[in-house]
């Protein structure tokens, strides 16, 4: 792997650390584009971690620590059995029902806008089933997710989304919070907010 400006040249498929986030555990690097910070050249990667979901990340910001990948390979490659293999193919499939999209996330948007846009995102619910539908549709991609998950795995993997979901909002509220912007977050309580937001808004400030 190339050195590049600093830390390595990233490709899709790699595996990777966040230095400053090793809860999130492993995360694949999935979407790579060049980008610049400040005149500092880097990378733009769109990152699944295993557990916190999907995030997109500037390398000239954060340096992200790469993972022997080859070494993992090799060892996987080693214990594989079918049984593995299936396991594999099912945490895919719920790393693409899981992760936050790029609208919340991405962190050359506005964090206000970030904020507002992660609250208009519990319009989705999983107490209709339209809607829980309509949220599998926008994460996959696909015109019937029912082709290929049960409407169980689109309700459990809906739970772990709104635990992410409510963990993202946690962790740009308290990024306001630092910037001492609190008034914005309070004025966002002024509107018509769906599905339980205001609530987890209003906790989220407290916290």
């Amino acid at each position: 792997m190339e050195v590049f400006v600093g830390q390595p040249l990233f490709k899709p498929g790699d595996l990777v650390k966040h230095p400053l986030r090793p809860e999130w555990g492993d995360g694949e690097v999935r979407q790579v584009a060049l980008t610049k910070y400040n005149g500092k050249e880097g990378q733009r990667l769109v990152i699944v971690f295993k557990n916190h979901g999907k995030v997109t990340i500037n390398t000239a910001v954060v340096q992200l620590n790469a993972k022997d990948k080859a070494n993992n390979d090799m060892k996987s490659a080693q214990s594989a059995d079918w049984l593995s293999d299936i396991e594999a193919q099912q945490g895919n499939r719920q790393n693409n029902l899981t992760g936050l999209p790029e609208s919340i996330t991405d962190p050359f948007t506005d964090i206000i806008t970030r904020v507002e846009r992660t609250l208009g995102d519990y319009k989705y619910t999983d107490q209709n089933p339209r809607s829980l539908l309509d949220w599998a549709m926008r994460q996959t991609g696909m015109d019937d997710p029912l082709s290929q998950y049960t409407r169980h795995d689109l309700e459990e993997a809906f739970k772990r989304y709104v635990y992410l979901r409510y963990k993202h909002l946690l962790e740009l509220v308290r990024t306001v919070k630092r910037s001492n912007k609190r008034p914005l977050l309070e004025a966002l309580l002024t509107k018509t907010l769906p599905n339980g937001a205001a609530n987890d808004l209003r906790k989220a400030i407290s916290a």
